[in-house]
């Protein structure tokens, strides 16, 4: 899907607003392809929403937050990720995070994982602080004694996937040449072609 003629109403290409570089409409992180009338239904319903949103971010300047995933392979990463969030029943301290707010989630310090994501470290504390009833007293957990110690490595491996993503897209969006539509708020594209020269040559 995508205007009879792009940039008519809306721009030409913009991956804040969704819209890609061959000047389709992203509607979601799956293609539907429709074969029946429920999916056709749903296609529709799918199309409605991005184009209401679309209306949000012409008088804001901003996509709505839960309206979509991320951009590129980001977007399996965020959606594994609120699935474990909503599960461990996190949600609003994942959106902290995922926004930018200082988080246990997002500190590489703290050495959660490995390279491929298992658990490490066992005998530090839990990073969310947990507390169990010791010797009549509430001691720190350990995080090998955490009940949801898989749960939240798994979160926080997906958030740091999604992130590394998240970040080559952009680097692939730069390096395309791109150029900003200036219709968004906090653009990645805006802040990067308004960057010095020597700033995105890697020069001092």
């Amino acid at each position: 899907m995508r205007e009879e003629v792009p940039g008519t109403d809306l721009p030409y290409r913009c991956p804040e607003r969704h819209i890609q570089s061959d000047k389709t409409f992203c509607l979601g992180l799956r293609y539907l392809t429709v074969q029946s009338e429920e999916k056709a239904r749903q296609w529709w319903v799918q199309l409605d929403q991005f184009l209401r949103c679309q209306g949000v971010a012409e008088l804001t300047r901003v996509w709505p937050v839960k309206q979509a995933l991320d951009h590129g392979d980001a977007g399996k990463h965020h959606e594994r990720a609120l699935t474990l969030a909503a599960e461990a029943g996190m949600e609003e301290e994942y959106a902290s995070a995922r926004l930018g707010e200082p988080s246990w989630l997002t500190d590489p310090k703290l050495h959660l994982f490995d390279k491929k994501g298992s658990p490490i470290n066992g005998r530090a504390l839990c990073p969310r602080g947990c507390k169990r009833r010791a010797r009549g007293r509430q001691v720190r957990t350990l995080r090998t004694n955490c009940d949801k110690r898989q749960l939240l490595v798994d979160l926080a491996y997906a958030e740091d996937l999604r992130r590394k993503a998240l970040d080559q897209y952009w680097q692939h969006v730069f390096a395309s040449g791109e150029k900003c539509c200036r219709t968004m708020r906090g653009c990645p594209l805006a802040a990067h072609e308004d960057q010095p020269k020597g700033d995105k040559e890697g020069n001092p």
